[in-house]
């Protein structure tokens, strides 16, 4: 094997590790108190995430940070994230059923913390490293990272029947692609994903659409407003970018920031 492909297929490997680990330390969260174990396993993501990108290139804070895309202009991925999805909370506010509802620990557990962690695990981590560190080509990283995001929701659909589960996993399997697919043509900026989880999530909970991710018929036309909204303004405003593997020099320099 050449060097570049066996240094290519640890990279995948230590990716792919580190991701499962940090699914399975759950084990480990379980046992705290119902009311913050899963917060506390979602902020553990996080600190694998940085500890992957330390074992494999020996990234600092800072370093880490840039490669994840949290140093990308955070203002500019979030608005653009909350004008594609302005269609949504429109939809929502004409045709939905119920009344607006606003619950503190939920827009903060399961909007905020969900959007922001889930991003960084699936997108900033997982699917940069598998595409621009261990040079996977972009559809089976973007199917590797989607159907991993699908499979990571479907315990919201184990109370329903067998098609509400494949429901749940393929809507969300879809949802991880396109998060990916946004990463990528805005520059690596995570804000953008971040900000389209977090900004549907809220529309989502605001208006009690549904327990999981298939919802009804106006939720339904509501998120492809919005998913179709990111996709014009993505293809108006960004280029396509080509595939890259980012070679051994890029990491030295990103080794020793502190």
């Amino acid at each position: 094997m050449a060097p570049d492909n066996a240094r290519n297929l640890g990279l995948g490997l230590t990716a792919l590790l580190c991701f499962f680990l940090a699914l399975a330390s759950w084990e480990v969260i379980r046992f705290l108190p119902a009311a913050i174990a899963v917060p506390t396993w979602k902020v553990g993501w996080v600190l694998f995430c940085f500890g992957g990108l330390w074992v494999t290139h020996r990234m600092g804070p800072r370093a880490a940070i840039a490669e994840l895309g949290l140093s990308a202009p955070p203002i500019r991925g979030l608005g653009i994230a909350l004008l594609a999805s302005l269609p949504m909370l429109a939809v929502l506010l004409l045709m939905s059923e119920n009344a607006m509802r606003f619950v503190p620990r939920t827009m903060l557990l399961s909007v905020l913390l969900a959007a922001l962690t889930e991003e960084i695990l699936f997108r900033g981590y997982l699917f940069r490293q598998l595409y621009r560190r261990a040079g996977w080509h972009f559809v089976p990283a973007v199917l590797a990272t989607g159907l991993l995001f699908g499979l990571a929701h479907i315990g919201t659909a184990f109370s329903g029947g067998a098609l509400e589960l494949l429901g749940v996993a393929g809507i969300t399997t879809l949802g991880g692609a396109f998060f990916s697919w946004l990463f990528l043509r805005w520059g690596d900026n995570l804000w953008v994903p971040i900000g389209m989880h977090l900004f549907m999530n809220a529309w989502w909970e605001l208006f009690a659409v549904s327990a999981n991710a298939i919802g009804n018929a106006s939720a339904t036309v509501a998120r492809a407003l919005a998913v179709a909204a990111a996709i014009f303004m993505t293809l108006r405003y960004t280029k396509p970018v080509s595939a890259r593997v980012e070679r051994p020099a890029s990491i030295v320099e990103g080794r020793f920031q502190q």
